[in-house]
């Protein structure tokens, strides 16, 4: 309730304006505490992209490899800490976006290479 007087829980004001303050500095902690993991998210993704375009298919069945090996030590590691489902759901998530991706690619260079074969062998199609 808003009396205006402060609290019984370490005497800050409960006023309108105190609550704003209190809400606009978790704003911008929050907000900072964001900024840098989802701007490490968006340079990796977009340097994730051009790489995987760069590789064949033996790099990128090995890079695949790896990338689980790596991801399963982490979260080896981080299995005394206790994390909410949500961040282990979203882990797998992620986990399965690159690998996913890396197939996509491989998936796109057979068809262009089927394509282009296709053309060579039947000019006219």
């Amino acid at each position: 309730m808003l009396t205006g007087r402060s609290s019984e829980q370490g005497g800050k004001s409960d006023t309108p304006e105190a609550l704003l303050n209190s809400l606009t500095t978790l704003e911008r902690t929050n907000g900072a505490a964001v900024s840098h993991p989802g701007a490490r998210l968006v340079v990796v993704s977009e340097f994730v992209g051009p790489v995987l375009w760069h590789l064949t298919a033996a790099p990128c069945a090995a890079v695949t490899k790896l990338f689980r090996c790596r991801v399963g030590d982490a979260k080896s590691l981080m299995g005394d800490v206790s994390l909410p489902p949500a961040f282990h759901s979203m882990l797998l998530e992620q986990t399965n976006t690159l690998p996913a991706a890396s197939s996509q690619r491989l998936r796109v260079c057979r068809q262009l290479a089927r394509t282009a074969i296709d053309m060579r062998l039947n000019p006219m199609a």
